[in-house]
């Protein structure tokens, strides 16, 4: 059985972001949130998080690399401000 998370809100810093932060945060928000095989992604090229200075993390949980992330999406998922009507 599967399940939808919402979430709402937003976030604001007191400064610019640096480009390459603004990137990696844009880039983290697109990517499908699930437990990576690190084993899997660790060769998999992924220039913007290690533009910012980040590891993988625990369960690849900083991967924004493009290798795996068609096997992960699910174009039926994806977050557009609200809940798809059709889908509850």
């Amino acid at each position: 059985m599967g399940y939808t998370t919402w979430f709402t809100g937003h976030l604001k810093f007191d400064k610019p972001l640096a480009p390459p932060h603004l990137t990696y945060l844009r880039a983290f928000n697109e990517m499908p949130h699930v437990y990576w095989d690190v084993e899997l992604i660790k060769d998999v090229p992924d220039p913007i998080r290690e533009a910012v200075g980040l590891p993988l993390g625990e369960n690849g949980c900083y991967f924004t690399g493009e290798g795996f992330r068609s096997r992960y999406s699910f174009t039926g998922c994806v977050y557009r401000g609200a809940p798809d009507p059709g889908y509850l």
